[in-house]
């Protein structure tokens, strides 16, 4: 390795001397600032420090309650960088989790140079085509597009390294198949532990061009295949295997896991679009006003769009194959760039957005375990590496000295160049800065920690994925009711408590929908206390925002750096769930007695107009299709002849509580609605059932 290094020294600083370019404003505040935009980045960061804060507390590593309490989530069904998390942790003890999460995109960058650039010199490439090659592999397209904040998409080097080592047996052989066969498996593992995506698509791509070598050029691949010691591939996989085991059997039985026959993701929206191919988005420098104007019509989003290769890169691949189509290896590597590139596709192909009718091979893999939850656009990734190929061995043809020609190599340097321009990022890249001064708030000592500490806690944000960094930074000082991440259930109080409050930014939200955004989902979020958390310096609450929850939950007890903490009374979720179904049914009562037992204009609104229901359940008009719901998820209506119904959309443990005080009353109770309650089926289904929101319905006679 020292002689490696040695000769690669200088390549290795123009590597690290391009990533500090690439890094910006991160190279001098590399504690404060990171690079990508703020949400999945802050996500990464609560991941990274998740590990050693899991062992020292003796709690399991692999799922948390910390997050989405009480029901948790589960790290593996995550992209949750647990190998990075347990290799780089202990460094965030001593730092912070922002420094962790730069120098990691720091190394990696220099990994992946180094090491695609010891493949190409493997394979045959000259030595400053080489450099050139690792200069394009690491601003692939793909690298560019995810550096916005998918860190585990981006933290691919194991994958090079591993690829390095297996090339470099096949072209050069190795003397300690045991100890290569180890190091390939703990790399594997590691990779299995950053992205189980990655992971995957991986072996998915290696199958793939192991069965397109065989039908291609099979007397070549058995002679490269023999070139592996069968020792390397026992001790690879056992090793792979005997770490990745514990991962696989949490993901597969351990608690918390989304359901496994469910796509977390649509395999129709983050695909390549046909025209993202040539067109440019802001995510490069060489883009315009028109070309933004286009990328905003493609499905995703731009950290997602990875199929854009441009028409340098293009025309040079097709002359670079064209010219070197004898060669066995342009076959084989045309062959699956082409392969790949359809399936990134989609299940249907994207034209500027728009959803054709062309069915597409992936739609055979979309429903696939594992498989589904694959995002066809990444598989670019795939093929952006075998086009750099294709323009290498096209480029070595051209400037080899048997095949050199002036104009020809100028044309091809030309060209190789200008690949470069159209891929290299927009500078500056985007950084974002976090917020100190709340960590230090929250954290041992500060003036937040004490009240906060071991604390079930609401927080109440525009972005609550930007302030997971505080949070992790801090030292996870409290549980959140909060979610961002897939989880069993489908539905999160405190989610949808915020995309209530802050749908509008809060400017055009009354204080009348705060109180009532808090009476519908605060009795379902199980949190001791409510904490407003600004996502930048300086952000202060809305006042009626403030205004709406003091009216509810009092003064806050502390206002710190623009973070407000409120008390939430023990008494308050059962009593306010309660409290609605007996306002409404008591409501009900009234008007039928009022009204001689006519069910026939019995609905919320309706209630509230005649007195018998406050206003602040917020019913709809007559007019409207959820006429018969109140705005906290209260339900009134006729029922049949001479019947009314009640209900609310609830948990197991209030629909038991309102159960047993109503059933004696009732015709017939429908809990979860549409089904007839049976209270042995609720206990069998009581998992599911507490942790998600589902109506209960209790019908009465008028009279």
């Amino acid at each position: 390795m020292k002689t490696i290094l040695n000769k690669k020294s200088l390549s290795i600083f123009l590597y690290i001397l391009i990533a500090l370019i690439f890094m910006g404003d991160v190279t001098l505040h590399p504690l404060t600032t990171y690079i990508g935009q703020p949400g999945d980045a802050q996500q990464f960061m609560w991941y990274l420090g998740h590990f050693w804060n899991s062992l020292l507390q003796g709690r399991n590593p692999f799922v948390s309650t910390s997050m989405n309490y009480p029901n948790g989530i589960n790290l593996m069904a995550n992209t949750s960088l647990i190998a990075e998390s347990a290799i780089f942790g202990p460094i965030a003890l001593v730092t912070n989790l922002v420094l962790v999460y730069n120098l990691l995109f720091l190394l990696n960058f220099i990994a992946t140079s180094v090491f695609s650039e010891l493949i190409f010199r493997d394979l045959g490439i000259s030595r400053f085509l080489a450099v050139a090659g690792a200069v394009l592999i690491a601003i692939l397209p793909y690298y560019m597009a995810q550096d916005m904040g998918h860190l585990n998409l981006v933290l691919t080097s194991p994958l090079w390294v591993v690829l390095y080592m297996v090339v470099h047996i096949v072209t050069k052989g190795t003397i300690r198949p045991k100890l290569n066969g180890v190091v390939i498996g703990v790399l594997l593992a590691i990779e299995f532990y950053t992205s189980l995506e990655i992971f995957v698509t991986f072996l998915m791509v290696s199958a793939l061009l192991l069965i397109v070598s065989i039908l291609i050029t099979r007397n070549k691949f058995n002679g490269y295949m023999k070139k592996i010691p069968r020792q390397s591939v026992i001790y690879g996989i056992s090793v792979l295997l005997g770490l990745a085991i514990p991962g696989i059997v949490e993901y597969l039985f351990g608690p918390y896991r989304p359901p496994l026959g469910l796509s977390v993701q649509s395999p129709n929206i983050y695909v390549t679009d046909l025209l993202s191919l040539i067109i440019p988005s802001p995510v490069y420098l060489i883009h315009s006003h028109t070309t933004t104007f286009v990328t905003q019509f493609f499905s995703g989003n731009y950290s997602e769009n990875d199929g854009y290769i441009g028409i340098p890169a293009i025309i040079l691949f097709v002359w670079s194959v064209q010219r070197t189509w004898s060669r066995s290896v342009t076959k084989v590597v045309f062959t699956l760039v082409l392969i790949i590139a359809i399936f990134s596709f989609g299940p249907y192909l994207h034209i500027l957005g728009n959803t054709s009718k062309i069915m597409l091979p992936w739609i055979i893999f979309q429903g696939l375990p594992i498989l589904k939850d694959i995002l066809p656009g990444r598989l670019m990734m795939y093929s952006e590496i075998g086009i750099v190929l294709i323009l290498l061995i096209g480029a070595e043809d051209v400037i080899s000295k048997r095949q050199k020609t002036r104009s020809t190599s100028f044309i091809m340097v030309f060209f190789l160049c200008l690949t470069g321009l159209t891929w290299w990022p927009r500078m500056p890249y985007w950084t974002t800065n976090v917020n100190p001064t709340l960590t230090s708030a929250l954290s041992s000592g500060g003036s937040l920690y004490r009240s906060l500490k071991s604390q079930v806690v609401g927080v109440v944000s525009s972005d609550f994925p930007i302030n997971m960094e505080t949070i992790a930074d801090s030292g996870y000082p409290f549980s959140t009711a909060n979610v961002y991440a897939f989880t069993s259930t489908n539905e999160n109080p405190m989610n949808l408590l915020n995309i209530s409050l802050f749908a509008t930014n809060g400017s055009s939200v009354t204080v009348s929908q705060v109180r009532n955004s808090l009476r519908a989902y605060l009795p379902y979020a199980h949190v001791s206390r409510l904490l407003f958390m600004p996502i930048s310096v300086g952000e202060k609450i809305s006042p009626t925002i403030y205004n709406g929850i003091t009216d509810i939950l009092g003064q806050p007890i502390k206002q710190v750096d623009g973070a407000c903490e409120w008390i939430v009374p023990f008494s308050f979720n059962s009593r306010m769930v309660i409290q609605q179904f007996s306002d409404l049914y008591n409501a009900s009562t009234r008007y039928l007695v009022n009204n001689k037992w006519n069910t026939s204009n019995l609905y919320p609104l309706a209630l509230e107009k005649l007195g018998f229901l406050s206003p602040s359940y917020q019913g709809y008009s007559k007019n409207e299709a959820n006429f018969n719901w109140t705005g906290l998820g209260g339900w009134v209506g006729a029922w049949g002849n001479n019947q009314f119904a009640v209900g609310l959309n609830t948990t197991a443990k209030y629909a038991e509580q309102i159960i047993r005080s109503y059933q004696h009353k009732s015709v017939k109770v429908y809990y979860p609605y549409p089904q007839v309650y049976n209270s042995s089926e609720v206990k069998r289904n009581w998992g599911t059932l507490n942790n998600t929101l589902q109506q209960l319905l209790i019908v009465f006679n008028a009279k």
